[in-house]
């Protein structure tokens, strides 16, 4: 019974549809709904491994696919090389970069600047918001582009581990 009362208000509630990325993360389960139904939710994995969940044991939904998606670009520097070559390097490739993507960049990359990743390694950042669905290849390109960029011109990537802090 608790299926079909908590699908029920999945369903009129428009929480997901098929074709969503959601993350349900109380069972630590991504992917896109394939099926939504009364009783049971389908969700496939990025591996494609399928999912039948009863609807009882969803407690949160957090779906991906509703709005703009931020994308977040960690270029590792060396501080000692100089904050404001590198920069400026960042954001030319930026630059470039957008408008190969001007119908999916909702909002022009901004380089936040200098951030700690811990273990003493440092990034630079560019923020920026994308059309759903387009934040993986977005980002890929953002960040080999500014690699290339800084390697060409002599620039370290440094390739130490990242520890959480």
């Amino acid at each position: 019974m608790n299926d079909l009362i908590t699908g029920f208000f999945i369903i009129t509630e428009q929480q997901i549809n098929v074709g969503d990325y959601v993350r349900l993360t109380n069972l630590t389960l991504e992917g896109t709904v394939t099926a939504v139904g009364i009783r049971t939710v389908q969700l496939k994995s990025v591996d494609g491994t399928v999912h039948y969940i009863p609807n009882r044991n969803i407690t949160t939904i957090s779906n991906t696919s509703r709005a703009n998606m931020q994308v977040v670009v960690d270029v590792r520097i060396l501080p000692s090389e100089g904050l404001d070559e590198i920069r400026a390097i960042i954001e030319e490739v930026n630059e470039q970069i957008a408008q190969q993507h001007e119908e999916d960049i909702q909002t022009a990359p901004t380089v936040f600047g200098l951030v700690d990743l811990g273990n003493n390694n440092f990034a630079i950042r560019t923020t920026m918001y994308v059309t759903n669905g387009t934040q993986w290849k977005i980002k890929e390109e953002f960040l080999a582009a500014s690699i290339d960029a800084l390697t060409a011109k002599g620039y370290t990537i440094p390739n130490a581990p990242i520890v959480g802090i």
